[in-house]
C-alpha cells in the first residue's frame, strides 16, 4: 500500500533519526562486546587502576563500551575501547567481539585472548614516556615509567662495581634506555671501564603515583638478551610501597652457561613470592620453549582470586592457586640485570633486554 507525501515525509524522517542515532552512538564510543568497537581518544579506555595521584590511569568505561574520557589508563595514544576491543598487534586484532570467551574465574584457559579483556594500561613505547628519576622529572609529556623506585638485579661476579640508572658515574647517570624505530623500547646493560650499568624502570613513582592493578591479566612482548650471565625479568610488586609484601616474578632467565647448556634460551623462571612469610612461596620452571632469546614472545600473567597462570604466546605455560599475599594492587618492572649468582666474566657486553609493549587488562568476573 502506497503511503501519502506526508505519511512517506515522516517516515524518512524517522529513518534519518535512526540512522543519526546510530552515528552518534558509535562516535560515543562503539558498540561494545559483540560489536564493532572504536578506538579511544586522548584519554584511552579502561577501568581505573589502584594507583593514587600521578598520572591518572582510567576511570570506567561508559555505558556504551568507548573511552572513559581525559584520565584513561591508555594515554594519549588511546587503547581499544570497550568489552570487546582487541589490544591489537601482536596480542590479537581489534575484531570488536571476544572470540574465545572470558576465562572461568576458577580455572586458567588453556589460551588466551585479549579482546575478551578490558585495557588498564598499553604502551608501545613509539614516544619516548621514562622519567629520568623516581618522580616525573616533566622533560617528558606523559612520563608513565621511573627510575630509582627500585634499585636491585646488578651482581658481578667478578668484583666490578654496578648502578642503576639514574646513579651518577664519572661522567653522569647512564642512561640504558632508547627507543627502537616504529616501536619498542630496548633496555642495554653495558660496561664502561670498570663498572656495569642498566636501570629498573617501574610504573609507580617513589610516592607510589603511577599505574598499579588488583588481578586481571598483564602481557609483555619481548625479545631476551643471549649470553652467560644475562638476567632479564618481566615481573611486579605489591602496593603499597615500602610495606613487606609480594613480588610476582612472570619471568626470570639466567644466563647460566650457555655454551655448555644450550637449553638455557628455552626456559625462564617464575616464581611467586610472600616475603612476609618466604615458605609460602612457589617457583616454577618454564621450559620446553622455543629459543627466547631468536625473537619476541608475549610473556602473559592471568591473576585473579582463585588462580594465577603464567601464558607464552598466549598458551598456558603454568598455574597455581593465587597466594593470600597477591590478593592486592601490584605495579609493573622491567629491567636487565646481570649475573644472580652466575658468573658474569663472559656477558656480552652490551647486552640487550628489547620490549616491544607492555600492556594490562582487566577481566570481567576477576
Amino acid at each position: 500500500m502506497r503511503l501519502a507525501r506526508s505519511e512517506r515525509i515522516v517516515a524518512q524522517m524517522a529513518r534519518f533519526a535512526l540512522v543519526a542515532s546510530f552515528v552518534i552512538l558509535m562516535a560515543a564510543g562503539g558498540l561494545g562486546c559483540g560489536g564493532t568497537s572504536s578506538k579511544a581518544g586522548a584519554g584511552g579506555a579502561g577501568v581505573s587502576s589502584s594507583g593514587t595521584g600521578g598520572h591518572p590511569d582510567g576511570g570506567l568505561p561508559d555505558a556504551t563500551g568507548g573511552a572513559a574520557g581525559a584520565g584513561g589508563a591508555a594515554g594519549a595514544g588511546g587503547a581499544a575501547a570497550g568489552a570487546g576491543g582487541a589490544a591489537g598487534g601482536d596480542a590479537g586484532t581489534d575484531s570488536g567481539h571476544c572470540d574465545g570467551g572470558v576465562p572461568d574465574p576458577t580455572t586458567a584457559p588453556a589460551t588466551i585472548d585479549v579482546s575478551c579483556f578490558v585495557p588498564t594500561f598499553d604502551d608501545d613505547f613509539l614516544t619516548y614516556d621514562i622519567s629520568s628519576g623516581p618522580v616525573d622529572d616533566g622533560n617528558f609529556p606523559n612520563e608513565r615509567w621511573f627510575n630509582g623506585t627500585e634499585q636491585c638485579c646488578l651482581s658481578p661476579s667478578d668484583g666490578s662495581h654496578s648502578a642503576n640508572y639514574p646513579t651518577p658515574s664519572p661522567s653522569g647517570p647512564v642512561n640504558p634506555y632508547t627507543l627502537i624505530p616504529g616501536g619498542g623500547l630496548q633496555i642495554m646493560l653495558q660496561k664502561l671501564g670498570d663498572t656495569w650499568y642498566s636501570g629498573v624502570m617501574t610504573s609507580v613513582d617513589k610516592n607510589g603515583n603511577g599505574f598499579s592493578q588488583k588481578y586481571g591479566y598483564i602481557e609483555y612482548s619481548a625479545k631476551l638478551a643471549p649470553g652467560t650471565g644475562t638476567w632479564p625479568g618481566l615481573w611486579m610488586l605489591s602496593m603499597p610501597l615500602g610495606a613487606q609484601g609480594g613480588e610476582i616474578d612472570i619471568l626470570e632467565q639466567y644466563g647460566g652457561n650457555p655454551p655448555l647448556n644450550p637449553d638455557s634460551y628455552t626456559h625462564f623462571q617464575t616464581t611467586l613470592h610472600d616475603w612476609t612469610n618466604t615458605s609460602l612461596s612457589v617457583e616454577h620452571t618454564v621450559s620446553g620453549q622455543p629459543d627466547l632469546t631468536a625473537g619476541y614472545h608475549r610473556f602473559g600473567l592471568l591473576w585473579g582470586p582463585t588462580y594465577t597462570a603464567v601464558y607464552v604466546d598466549a598458551k598456558l605455560a603454568w598455574s597455581t592457586p593465587t597466594l593470600a599475599i597477591m590478593k592486592r594492587p601490584y605495579y609493573l618492572l622491567a629491567d636487565m640485570g646481570l649475573g644472580s649468582g652466575w658468573t658474569t666474566t663472559q656477558t656480552p657486553n652490551p647486552s640487550d633486554l628489547l620490549i616491544k609493549y607492555i600492556r594490562a587488562y582487566s577481566v570481567p568476573g576477576f
